[in-house]
């Protein structure tokens, strides 16, 4: 499902909404990208899940329903991928993706690749990565709206970088405990 032309679909989309929010550099707080497109956030105390979202009138703006969330993080990564939810219609626009493709599981693991590009944006994340040699901690401290799990799955997004000579080891955590170690490479100083 996650092609070349959709990954690229994605951050395209991404360019637009920070050129348009006028956000030229991280941290990316999806908040700012919800006001951008008239989206309004509501937290709900009573609100259970992971959030909603409900278009608005002819695709404009909308209305996003959050759960009150105990980490900045996990609620701006949830808030773009409500973001994400959406757009989704805009997005199926712009690639071989027909709306009828979107079973629920397909948008879900979309609207997660968009929010972490979201709030990692290739624009400047691939370069930030290269130039800090890969290191997770020193990567947080410029993206820091976004979780260091957050940062260390867009790392999976690497494949289309020239291949680098020394390695490094990777790990994801979830919830406290390690969900995939993996090795990764670093590009050459």
């Amino acid at each position: 499902m996650f092609n070349e032309e959709l990954a690229r679909a994605l951050d395209e989309l991404v360019d637009e909404l920070l050129n348009e929010a006028q956000i030229d550099m991280p941290p990316v707080w999806a908040d700012e990208i919800a006001e951008s497109i008239n989206a309004r956030i509501i937290v709900d105390a009573h609100s259970r899940g992971q959030g909603s979202s409900k278009n608005g009138l002819h695709g404009k703006g909308g209305v996003i329903v959050m759960p009150p969330q105990q980490r900045v993080t996990r609620f701006n990564f949830k808030v773009g991928h409500e973001v994400g939810e959406l757009l989704s219609a805009y997005l199926c626009e712009r690639t071989i993706l027909e709306p009828d493709d979107l079973t629920s599981d397909v948008k879900e693991k979309l609207c997660d690749a968009f929010s972490g590009r979201l709030l990692c944006p290739s624009r400047w994340f691939w370069d930030d990565c290269r130039q800090l040699k890969w290191d997770l901690f020193e990567l947080r401290e410029i993206y820091y709206s976004a979780s260091r799990e957050a940062i260390a799955r867009r790392w999976l997004d690497v494949e289309g970088e020239a291949k680098p000579t020394s390695s490094r080891l990777l790990t994801t955590m979830k919830s406290g405990s390690v969900k995939e170690t993996m090795e990764r490479t670093l590009p050459p100083d």
